[in-house]
């Protein structure tokens, strides 16, 4: 009788299963905002908001520079560069402050170590605020020994000045001066001047006479 021998192999396969959380390795922000309406604004006067930067990612991120784009009435207030933590804010004020009347619109962008590169898009109005001011010829203006009549009108900030030179030499009786400013009062004066013909049944020079202050413009307020 033989006998048979037999070997028996027997493989074993080893199967490891992982089981995890994914997590965002990268940064990414996100802005409380990404538009703003500062409104109506008096010439000189300031709007202004705060726009929040919140990391959304587990890294944190550095924010290199604000891009700015658009009207140059809109600004903003901040030191870069900054390192926001992970889950982490950072915010900065835009300001609206407008030098002349009229609509005006603008864009910041976030530039960052992010994935992303978010923008606020801005928009406002400034007002102008206008004195129409208005008064009577000068005396001299029916008096043939004078010519090349002009008026000149001044501003202060009282009665008794000091006064500036605010409109350079005029033909009209009327001047609008637009570079009042809400909330202050005002006061004004007009001086006329002209080219005197001394010869002929033109007796000697006297002072030209013109009104001053202008009629029913001596102060206002704004």
């Amino acid at each position: 009788m033989k006998y048979l021998k037999a070997s028996l192999a027997v493989a074993f396969v080893m199967v490891i299963c992982f089981v995890g959380t994914a997590f965002n390795n990268s940064g990414t922000i996100s802005l409380n905002r990404t538009t703003w309406s500062a409104g109506s604004v008096p010439v000189g006067g300031q709007n202004k908001t705060t726009i929040t930067v919140t990391n959304t990612g587990s890294v944190p991120v550095t924010v290199n520079a604000i891009n700015e784009s658009g009207s140059n009435e809109f600004g903003d207030a901040y030191i870069l560069p900054v390192t926001i933590p992970a889950h982490g804010a950072w915010s900065f004020t835009i300001n609206f402050t407008p030098t002349t009347g009229g609509s005006v619109s603008g864009t910041f962008t976030i530039k960052s170590t992010a994935t992303n590169t978010p923008t606020v898009s801005v928009s406002g109005t400034g007002t102008q605020t206008v004195a129409n001011l208005s008064w009577d010829a000068s005396a001299s203006a029916s008096d043939p020994c004078w010519t090349n009549i002009k008026y000149i009108m001044y501003r202060g900030p009282a009665t008794n000045g000091p006064f500036s030179n605010i409109s350079g030499q005029l033909s009209a009786l009327n001047f609008p001066d637009s570079s009042v400013q809400s909330g202050n009062t005002y006061y004004w004066q007009v001086t006329a001047i002209g080219d005197y013909t001394n010869s002929g049944s033109c007796p000697a020079a006297t002072s030209l006479q013109a009104e001053s202050p202008p009629s029913n413009q001596v102060s206002r307020a704004y």
